[in-house]
């Protein structure tokens, strides 16, 4: 019957997050460079503002960006174990029904 399985493609998912992980020192540059040019009164403004200071918002920035980053890791297991699981079944309910 040959190999008639039913195959997830997790490796788009993997790589998504690896590429992610790989730029993170490009948007941290990013980010630290836009905060350096903000001057002393724009920072000033943002403090006034909800949100809180410069300061505030770049450390909920290292935040967001790490719980980011765990949530596609944590997708990637989960997608490769569920791919992982249902290729196993598809192969044992493919060679039941071949007998």
């Amino acid at each position: 019957m040959g190999n008639d399985f039913l195959k997830f493609d997790t490796e788009q998912i993997a790589s998504i997050a690896k590429a992610t992980q790989s730029h993170q020192a490009q948007w941290d540059e990013i980010w630290n460079g836009v905060k350096a040019r903000l001057s002393a009164t724009a920072a000033e403004a943002l403090s006034q503002e909800p949100g809180g200071s410069l300061e505030h918002r770049t450390q909920e920035y290292h935040r967001k960006t790490q719980q980011y980053n765990e949530q596609l890791l944590a997708q990637s297991h989960a997608v490769t174990k569920v791919g992982g699981t249902a290729e196993d079944y598809n192969g044992r309910m493919t060679r039941t029904i071949a007998g």
